[in-house]
């Protein structure tokens, strides 16, 4: 069980650092194309089955044709960003916090595939550049896909969001007149 474990352990860092590295250098080449956030985040969808995780994405048939979107999820663990990358639909970009920024190799290619980065301890400088935001995907037709922070999950239970994120994004939404929708992640553990 302990070799397992440790194969895991290495079988994924060399691989994400082997996405991370190929991946900067290829979206050097279109930095901030919103389609590389689906392309890298499938790829980091590859591992879920490594760690015994299957990813099933209900959608309606005619997803495709909704336009851009917000999409709103509830960030419970760190399996998340295997099983929600693995769903993102293009071109979606996900709103993230700045500090992801300095992770080695992953906060450089979350940037260059054109994911927005905020400022989560300056309140009002965060929500104007989501507004900002907002305003300029809905030109593009470029959905977002948000995380209102969640509480934390032990086990595979959906914890609730916290309200006080949650009605900010609401009332963002409602402003923006974008479609809304609610991207529950379950039973990720």
């Amino acid at each position: 069980m302990l070799c397992y474990i440790f194969f895991r352990l290495i079988v994924t860092v060399i691989y994400s650092i082997l996405v991370c590295v190929f991946g900067s250098i290829y979206c050097l080449f279109s930095p901030r194309n919103p389609k590389h956030v689906a392309t890298f985040g499938h790829m980091f969808g590859r591992l879920a089955p490594l760690f015994g995780l299957k990813v099933e994405c209900r959608k309606p048939a005619d997803a495709e044709s909704y336009g851009n979107a917000i999409y709103i999820a509830n960030h419970q663990n760190n399996y998340d960003m295997v099983t929600a990358s693995n769903i993102v639909q293009p071109p979606t970009v996900t709103v993230g916090k700045k500090s992801l920024l300095w992770i080695p190799f992953f906060g450089q290619l979350y940037w260059l595939t054109g994911n927005l980065l905020i400022d989560r301890n300056n309140r009002a400088k965060a929500h104007s550049t989501i507004a900002a935001v907002v305003n300029h995907f809905k030109k593009r037709r470029i959905s977002i896909w948000m995380f209102p922070e969640g509480t934390r999950s032990r086990d595979a239970v959906c914890c609730r969001l916290k309200p006080a994120r949650f009605m900010r994004l609401s009332r963002l939404v409602c402003r923006s007149f974008l479609s809304a929708f609610p991207t529950p992640l379950t039973k990720s553990i």
